[in-house]
């Protein structure tokens, strides 16, 4: 079994970042302080903006991966009815809120089947 980490992409980046700001660090002594300092806080921004735009990024592939069913349901139901809205958004505020969130949606899901069972049986 081989006992060394493996390196991340999270590894990757923070080296990447770290070398660049090394790089800028060592330009800084070797040039006039104002021109290098400008080029060291040019240099440190441009590369924390290109890591918050990645996060930020993998963070909405993330939301939308996970959530996409209850996004198709809330652009149909808002399209037909938006009391379908206003009842998902008081589930989800209940999830969130109340001390037992973890029952609601479980106590949701099976009233809703137990529903859906009634209206098969009637028809």
């Amino acid at each position: 079994m081989d006992s060394t980490p493996h390196p991340t992409q999270a590894d990757a980046r923070q080296d990447t970042v770290v070398k660049t700001l090394e790089e800028a660090l060592s330009r800084l002594g070797q040039e006039g302080t104002a021109s290098a300092s400008d080029r060291h806080t040019e240099m440190a921004t441009s590369d924390a903006q290109q890591l918050a735009d990645l996060r930020q990024t993998q963070h909405g592939l993330y939301c939308v991966g996970c959530c996409w069913v209850l996004m198709a349901l809330l652009f149909v139901g808002g399209v037909m009815n938006v009391l379908w809205i206003a009842g998902l958004a008081v589930l989800v505020l209940l999830e969130k809120v109340v001390p037992i969130g973890r029952l609601v949606p479980r106590l949701a899901g099976a009233a809703l089947t137990v529903v859906g069972l009634f209206f098969l049986v009637r028809s």
